[in-house]
């Protein structure tokens, strides 16, 4: 998986941000969490986590993991997470197939499927993780943190 994909965020929440509208989400206490889909991602009418269908836990794969985070930091309209790097080793037959790795807001006041969608990164082809390669998602300041303007 040699193949880097740049962040998308949905369109709901940049509006969110934009807005101000701090009980929608809280980038300063949500939990933020990452998952696998197969679900294509539609950054106009896709807003919640139940608009998305997860491609289950196994092999490998726990299912939807929160990120620990390191750095949160919002300065007037920019955006920026960093965290420890989410790893997901394969195990037996591997895990996948999935194209999409999606971020949402695990906020403490909504129901899962009314969680929050944040953004994603979506791969050209649909892919398997195997043994002995693991998935890796990184949110470190130098390669991968999560950051943008609105």
């Amino acid at each position: 998986m040699s193949e880097n994909p740049s962040f998308q965020p949905y369109d709901n929440f940049l509006a969110q941000l934009a807005l101000g509208k701090t009980g929608a989400i809280s980038m300063q206490n949500d939990i933020i969490c990452v998952g696998l889909t197969n679900t294509t991602p539609n950054r106009v009418t896709h807003t919640k986590r139940g608009d998305l269908v997860d491609i289950g836990a196994g092999n490998g794969y726990p299912g939807p993991t929160a990120l620990t985070i390191t750095s949160r930091s919002i300065n007037g309209n920019k955006w920026l997470l960093v965290g420890n790097d989410i790893i997901w080793d394969a195990t037996g037959a591997g895990f996948g197939p999935f194209r999409h790795i999606y971020v949402y807001s695990q906020s403490s006041n909504a129901t899962p499927s009314e969680q929050l969608l944040l953004g994603y990164w979506s791969f050209a082809a649909v892919q398997t993780v195997t043994v002995p390669y693991p998935l890796k998602i990184d949110f470190s300041l130098i390669n991968g943190a999560l950051g943008f303007s609105i």
